[in-house]
């Protein structure tokens, strides 16, 4: 059966992954540029937190209704959703570079790809945490 609600729901989340793939491309640019000057763990989480400030902005105004939270309020929870994202970000990028990609034989850019497959598993997992949390 098909609600009123699940059509909305639908374009909230297509407008979730607009802003989070905007995001994730500042966050991207921002790994390669800092992974000039910075190991790969300290550019990922110099990255994140460019990722992290746009992301809240273009979820704010792209994917979520206004809410009746304070900005320090939705921040805050925008930050405590992704203390879990961050280390699930570095985590899983770092696991990826280190152990997996190598044991696959996958040495050409491996940087690249192990951040973009953590950044596609943080979008995954942080929807519902900014939709209950950050911008209730």
């Amino acid at each position: 059966m098909t609600t009123l609600r699940q059509p909305r729901r639908h374009a909230q989340v297509l407008r979730y992954l607009l802003a989070g793939g905007l995001s994730a491309a500042c966050n991207f640019g921002a790994r390669i540029v800092l992974s000039l000057w910075l190991p790969f763990e300290a550019a990922v989480a110099g990255a994140y937190v460019v990722g992290l400030v746009s992301g809240f902005f273009l979820m704010k105004t792209l994917a979520f209704p206004p809410s009746s939270r304070s900005l320090l309020r939705q921040m805050g929870g925008y930050a405590l959703v992704h203390v879990y994202g961050g280390l699930q970000t570095l985590l899983v990028s770092s696991l990826l570079l280190r152990f997996v990609l190598p044991a696959l034989g996958l040495h050409q850019q491996a940087d690249m790809i192990a951040h973009a497959v953590a950044l596609l598993a943080l979008a995954l997992s942080s929807y519902h945490g900014h939709r209950k949390i950050s911008f209730r």
